[in-house]
């Protein structure tokens, strides 16, 4: 562009520009006036005009569209499952690495559905090509004995089992039941009458699983 030329003072091209997405300072130096002048001009636009800004085009003024994680399809969970087996040479855990624990809450929920009879002959099928995969449901006995001794732990050591204790652990067993409790009672499928018991035994059971359940048990 040649210097010689004079600037541009039409007030109407600055705030064209600056509409558009162009800074003060761009448009200063484009027009060949002072950024002072500029940003003069747009505060008293901003002024006049309420919408004014909003209508700026400048993509770092508009926030961008969070990117969510496409959810998996039921196929592929059942993919990363057989891999993980495949892999591990084991069933996947509750306590272990992050893609574990959802291959482990995969299996979980299948268990609950073939439970319910909600799976499909296709799905059923699938997952019995998995070896180990279905566990009977247990007995009404085993929840109790596990209540008792949940109870039998904190009466011994004065405070809740601990999300850090070592793998193996009959505290660390503990703590992941209780965690299991949180998300029966999340999902809709604990007995009312097992929720009143844990309610009057234990009366901030369900603030405390969820605070643990956002730890990493691994």
């Amino acid at each position: 562009m040649d210097e010689s030329w004079g600037p541009c003072e039409s007030r109407e091209e600055w705030l064209l520009m600056y509409e558009h997405g162009l800074s003060p300072e761009r448009i200063a130096d484009l027009c060949r006036t002072s950024v002072r002048n500029v940003r003069r001009v747009a505060a008293s636009k901003d002024r006049r005009d309420r919408g004014f800004f909003d209508r700026r085009l400048v993509l770092h003024d508009q926030p961008a569209v969070p990117k969510r994680r496409p959810l998996l399809t039921w196929q592929q969970k059942y993919e990363n499952l057989c891999w993980f087996v495949k892999t591990a040479g084991r069933l996947p855990r509750q306590d272990g690495s992050t893609w574990e624990r959802q291959c482990h809450g995969f299996l979980y929920q299948q268990r609950h559905e073939h439970h319910s009879g909600r799976l499909t002959a296709q799905q059923l099928e699938l997952l019995n090509l998995v070896p180990g995969w279905y566990v009977p449901p247990r007995a009404p006995e085993h929840w109790q004995q596990r209540f008792t001794d949940y109870l039998r732990f904190m009466e011994q050591n004065g405070r809740r089992p601990r999300v850090e204790a070592p793998k193996g652990s009959e505290e660390r067993s503990l703590m992941i039941w209780m965690l299991s409790q949180r998300k029966r009672l999340r999902a809709g499928t604990m007995p009312e009458a097992r929720v009143a018991l844990l309610d009057h035994a234990l009366p901030r059971w369900q603030r405390h699983a969820a605070v643990q359940e956002g730890l990493n048990p691994g």
